[in-house]
């Protein structure tokens, strides 16, 4: 999750603006520190998606620095070769 949608989501689920744009700083402090450390839903889904797509994009520039082309199977999985 880049981090402007992360502050837009913030601002849209918790009902509040940040304290650049005119927000109460130690609410917004408040919000963030809900956000990051009870595990808001949302953000533990997006940063595993972040987070597997990373290693699908690594795992692809590995195997085709290495030679390796990607092919599309009979039965729709997909292979190096």
């Amino acid at each position: 999750m880049m981090k402007e949608v992360w502050i837009r989501h913030i601002e849209e689920t918790e009902g509040i603006r940040r304290p650049t744009q005119g927000g109460d700083r130690d609410a917004w402090e408040a919000a963030v520190f809900r956000h990051t450390a009870f595990g808001c839903p949302e953000c533990i889904k997006r940063a595993r998606t972040v987070r597997r797509n990373r290693s699908a994009r690594m795992k692809h520039e590995t195997l085709t620095g290495m030679g390796l082309t990607r092919v599309r199977g009979a039965l729709g999985g997909t292979y190096y070769e």
